[in-house]
């Protein structure tokens, strides 16, 4: 029963992204970003909505970190820390070349995200890419056009 109640409490992220017009890209395992579950505190200040902490799940990783969303639709600022990601299932739709290497699918997953226009800096402690584990890895994705806020 408990099972069944949590995931009644998740949300699929695709929906939200699009309406924020932020529309998150497709990927290879079609139940990627299916499943959302965050719990954070913020406020609104002039020109921004700031989440100092959330935590969450997206799918099966868990994670936490801060978020300063510009209302004037300027460039949002993001700083996460994951337990684990599997970048396989995030690649786009039919990129055989993406999955040729561990560094080849890390490449491409962040430039597909890298699309949605953020200022983000992603620590994971295991990711699984190609096939091959990695640990301790940091992911920098700067703004197109200029500085954060």
């Amino acid at each position: 029963a408990r099972e069944a109640a949590d995931h009644e409490d998740l949300l699929a992220p695709r929906v939200p992204a699009r309406v924020l017009g932020r529309p998150l890209p497709a990927t290879r395992d079609p139940a990627a970003l299916g499943s959302l579950q965050v719990e954070a505190a913020g406020r609104l200040e002039p020109g921004r909505i700031v989440f100092d902490e959330f935590s969450g799940q997206l799918d099966e990783t868990g994670f936490g970190g801060s978020l300063i969303w510009p209302t004037d639709g300027a460039t949002p600022r993001l700083r996460l820390q994951a337990d684990r990601l599997d970048f396989d299932r995030y690649l786009a739709p039919g990129n055989a070349t993406a999955a040729a290497s561990p560094q080849a699918t890390i490449e491409a997953t962040v430039e597909q995200f890298s699309a949605l226009d953020l200022d983000a800096e992603i620590r994971i402690a295991e990711a699984q890419a190609a096939g091959a584990k990695i640990r301790g890895l940091r992911i920098v994705i700067e703004p197109e056009g200029g500085a954060s806020q």
